[in-house]
């Protein structure tokens, strides 16, 4: 099974999406006290479930180490599939 999380975008509201507010066009749409994928994992969490869920943050963990490092991908001999 797959799951994709994406932002989503006017584009994906069709037609007669012209009226709704573009909220991720604002400034304060990008301010917050912890990353979305915190704030919203109750959400989430419903959508993909708790395996894929545990499995983003993983991801995400190890991205946040390796950018404290200064390092933002890995060289490909270490990268383990």
């Amino acid at each position: 099974m797959t799951s994709t999380l994406r932002q989503w975008d006017r584009k994906h509201w069709g037609p007669g999406g012209a009226e709704f507010h573009c909220v991720h066009r604002v400034p304060e749409a990008f301010v917050g006290h912890r990353p979305v994928y915190e704030e919203m994992k109750a959400e989430l969490i419903e959508m993909v479930g708790k395996e894929p869920y545990a499995r983003l943050v993983a991801l995400l963990d190890e991205r946040a180490k390796r950018l404290a490092r200064g390092v933002a991908l890995p060289h490909p001999h270490w990268r383990t599939r």
